[in-house]
C-alpha cells in the first residue's frame, strides 16, 4: 500500500469533512427540525454517505485489492474525516481542556476510521462475491 495513496485518502476524508458543513447546513434548513434532531438522526447518515462514496470510487478504479487495503484505506477516509472534524470543534471551542482533546480526538477518529472501515471491508467482500459468481 502506497504511503502517498493513504496520505491521499485521508486528505479526501478531510475534503468529506469540509463537504459536509455546509451541505448539512443547507438540508437543515430544508428539512424544518430542530438542530438537535438534524445532528442525531440526519447528520450522521449523511456523513457516512460521503465516506462511503470515498470507497466506492477506491472500489471502481479498482484502487482496493485486498481486504487490508480495504480496512487500511476505510480507516484513513474516517481518520482524515475526524482530523477535520476535531480541528473544526477546536476552533470553535478552545477553552475546552486538553484531556478533553485527547479523549474526543482518539474516540472519533477511531468511530470514523472504523465504521468506514468496516464499510470498506464489507464492500470489498461484496465486490469480490458478485466478481466470482
Amino acid at each position: 500500500m502506497p504511503i502517498r495513496l493513504v496520505l491521499t485518502v485521508i486528505m479526501l476524508g478531510c475534503g468529506t469533512a469540509a463537504l459536509s458543513y455546509p451541505v448539512s447546513l443547507f438540508w437543515l434548513d430544508l428539512a424544518g427540525i430542530d438542530f438537535t434532531r438534524y445532528t442525531r438522526y440526519v447528520a450522521p447518515a449523511f456523513e457516512e454517505a460521503l465516506k462511503a462514496f470515498v470507497i466506492v470510487v477506491l472500489l471502481r478504479h479498482n484502487r482496493i485489492g485486498f481486504l487490508v487495503d480495504a480496512a487500511i484505506l476505510g480507516f484513513a477516509v474516517g481518520a482524515g474525516f475526524a482530523i477535520l472534524e476535531n480541528l473544526y470543534f477546536l476552533r470553535i471551542v478552545p477553552e475546552t481542556q486538553l484531556g478533553t482533546w485527547i479523549v474526543r480526538g482518539f474516540g472519533t477518529a477511531l468511530m470514523h476510521g472504523g465504521a468506514t472501515a468496516i464499510f470498506a471491508l464489507i464492500s470489498l467482500a461484496m465486490v469480490e462475491t458478485r466478481d466470482s459468481v
